[in-house]
């Protein structure tokens, strides 16, 4: 599970569809959910455990006991209604 989108790094270069690969949701059901990513030139790259263009450790989701889905998928789902994110297509 993935999403993917256009990123312009932090060096200013643009990658066209990098993939997104959350890395880790870490918390609790009150305090909520800090979601770590990683960005890649591509799903090959993620697999192949290689160095990720960048990381970034920003997101607090709030756990949604009603939600029919793993927090993961959750937190995939949040991403994608973030600013950031607001381009990103399931990979």
């Amino acid at each position: 599970m993935a999403i993917t989108m256009d990123i312009t790094t932090i060096h200013g270069l643009l990658v066209e569809d990098a993939y997104i690969k959350i890395i880790s949701v870490k918390g609790g059901k009150g305090s909520g959910f800090f979601i770590s990513v990683n960005f890649y030139v591509d799903k090959a790259s993620a697999d192949a455990s290689k160095v990720p263009l960048q990381k970034k450790t920003q997101y607090l989701m709030a756990y949604d006991a009603n939600a029919e889905v793993n927090v993961i998928k959750q937190a995939y789902v949040y991403l994608k209604t973030l600013d950031e994110f607001a381009e990103a297509e399931d990979a």
